[in-house]
C-alpha cells in the first residue's frame, strides 16, 4: 500500500508539475517587487496590467493628453526656427555658423537623455516633466530676445536639454500607460498629435514675414506623472556620471571638429585636429568605462542579450536621424534661396516633407501592433523609401519642383517609418 500510495503521489506529482508554468522574473532594480517577465516580456510592473487594456477613464486620458502636449513641445522649436533661417541670420548675423543652432539643440538632446530616467526615479516624473518644459519656456525666451547668434544658439541648447527630457518621459509614459500588443498604437497616436504643426515651415514663414521671427514658439501644459522605485541615495550612487561626462564631452568636441574643418579652419589647424581628436579618445575612453569601469553602467549588461537587433536599429534610427535633420533644415532653406521668398510659397514647398513624416511614422507604429512579428519588413521597406527619396533630391532643379514634391513624399514616408518606430522596437527589446 506505501508503495501504491508513493505511486499514486508521484503520478499526481507528475500531473500538477506538467501543469505548472514557470515565470522567469527579473528586478530592474534591487528590491523591486512588483516587476514580473513572461518568457522574457514584461507583463506586469508598477501596478500595470500589461496584458490587458484598461478602461479609458479621465485620469488615464488625461495622462495621455498630457504626455501628448510634452511630445508636441519638444518638437516645434526646432520645427518653427528650423524653416526661417534666413531671417534668423539675417538678423543676428553668424551666417557662417547658423547650423549650430541645430546642433547645440540636437547635442543637448542626447546629453540630457542618459539621466532621464534616474533622475525621474528621484524626483518623480511630474517634477521632472515640469523642469523639461521650464528649460524649454527659458530656451525660448533667449532664443527670442537674442541680440546675436551665439546668444540664439544657447537658448536652443537650453531648450534642448528640455526637449530631451519631456521627449524621453512622453514616449516611455505613453508605452507604460499601453497593453504590450498595442504599444505601437498609442505611439501612433501621440506622434499623431503633432499634426497642427506639419505645416510648420508654413506659420514660421508668415509670422517672420508679417511680424518678426522672434515670435514662433510656444509654450504647453504641465503634466502630472510620478515613479517609485529605489532611495534618492540609492538612485544617486546609479547614475553613471563619469560616463555622462565622457560621452557628453567627447561627443561636443567631436562634433565641433568636423564642423570647423574645412569651413571655418584648415583641417590640419590645431583649432579643427584638437578638439576632434581629444572627443574621440573621450568616446572611447567612454567605451572602456562602460565595459570595465562603470558599477552601473549607462548601457547595462541585459542590452547584450540581443546584441544583433539593437546594433541594427541604432545604425538605423542613427542614419534615419541624420537625413531627417537635414531635409527638415536645409529643404526650408533651399525652398526660401533657390525657388522664391514669398512666404507663403515657402511654407507650400514644405508641406509635403511635414505631413509625409508624420504619416509614415503613424502608419508604421500601427502597422507595429498589426503585423508583430513583420518589424524587419516594415524597416526594409523605410529604408529604401528613405535612401531612394533623399538620394533623389540631389536632380533637384528650377524647373522640376512638382517631381521634387514627389521625391519629399516618398523621403519623408521613409524616414517617418524609422525615426520613432525605431525607438519603439527599442524599447520593446531593451524590456526583454
Amino acid at each position: 500500500m506505501s508503495g501504491s500510495m508513493d505511486k499514486d503521489n508521484g503520478t499526481a506529482g507528475a500531473d500538477t508539475a506538467d501543469h505548472l508554468e514557470v515565470i522567469r522574473t527579473v528586478s530592474r532594480v534591487p528590491g523591486n517587487t512588483r516587476y514580473y517577465e513572461k518568457d522574457g516580456l514584461r507583463t506586469y510592473g508598477g501596478d500595470e496590467d500589461h496584458d490587458h487594456e484598461p478602461p479609458m477613464t479621465i485620469n488615464r486620458l488625461m495622462s495621455l493628453v498630457a504626455m501628448a502636449f510634452l511630445w508636441t513641445g519638444s518638437q516645434i522649436p526646432v520645427y518653427l526656427f528650423g524653416g526661417i533661417p534666413p531671417y534668423i541670420y539675417g538678423d543676428l548675423g553668424g551666417a557662417d555658423r547658423w547650423t549650430w543652432f541645430v546642433l547645440a539643440n540636437l547635442l543637448a538632446l542626447a546629453a540630457a537623455c542618459p539621466f532621464v530616467g534616474a533622475l525621474s526615479d528621484l524626483f518623480g516624473r511630474r517634477y521632472i516633466a515640469i523642469f523639461g518644459a521650464a528649460l524649454i519656456v527659458i530656451g525660448m525666451i533667449v532664443c527670442s530676445t537674442a541680440h546675436s547668434m551665439n546668444t540664439f544658439i544657447g537658448g536652443m541648447a537650453i531648450a534642448g536639454a528640455g526637449a530631451g527630457i519631456n521627449e524621453l518621459t512622453a514616449l516611455a509614459a505613453t508605452s507604460e500607460l499601453a497593453p504590450t500588443a498595442k504599444r505601437g498604437k498609442y505611439v501612433a497616436v501621440l506622434i499623431f498629435t503633432i499634426l497642427p504643426f506639419c505645416p510648420s515651415v508654413l506659420w514660421a514663414q508668415l509670422i517672420a514675414a508679417h511680424s518678426n521671427w522672434r515670435y514662433p514658439y510656444s509654450t504647453f501644459h504641465l503634466p502630472e506623472f510620478n515613479s517609485s522605485g529605489l532611495s534618492r541615495k540609492e538612485i544617486i550612487s546609479q547614475i553613471d556620471f563619469v560616463g555622462g561626462f565622457l560621452s557628453i564631452v567627447g561627443l561636443i568636441l567631436f562634433v565641433a571638429g568636423l564642423l570647423w574643418g574645412g569651413y571655418q579652419y584648415a583641417w590640419t589647424s590645431a583649432h579643427t585636429l584638437v578638439p576632434l581628436i581629444l572627443g574621440a579618445l573621450l568616446m572611447i575612453a567612454f567605451c572602456f568605462w562602460e565595459v570595465y569601469g562603470a558599477k552601473n553602467p549607462m548601457f547595462p549588461s541585459r542590452l547584450r542579450q540581443e546584441p544583433r537587433i539593437l546594433a541594427l536599429t541604432l545604425v538605423i534610427t542613427f542614419i534615419s536621424g541624420a537625413n531627417f535633420f537635414s531635409v527638415l533644415l536645409f529643404w526650408p532653406t533651399q525652398a526660401f534661396n533657390v525657388y522664391g521668398h514669398d512666404p507663403i510659397g515657402v511654407g507650400i514647398r514644405g508641406l509635403p516633407i511635414g505631413f509625409s513624416i508624420l504619416v509614415g511614422a503613424c502608419v508604421v507604429l500601427w502597422l507595429l501592433s498589426v503585423f508583430r512579428g513583420g518589424n524587419r519588413m516594415l524597416m526594409i521597406i523605410s529604408s529604401c523609401m528613405m535612401t531612394a527619396g533623399c538620394g533623389a533630391l540631389a536632380a533637384a532643379d528650377l524647373n522640376n519642383i512638382n517631381a521634387v514634391y514627389g521625391i519629399l513624399v516618398v523621403a519623408g514616408l521613409g524616414i517617418g517609418g524609422i525615426v520613432v518606430p525605431a525607438s519603439i522596437i527599442n524599447h520593446h527589446h531593451l524590456s526583454r
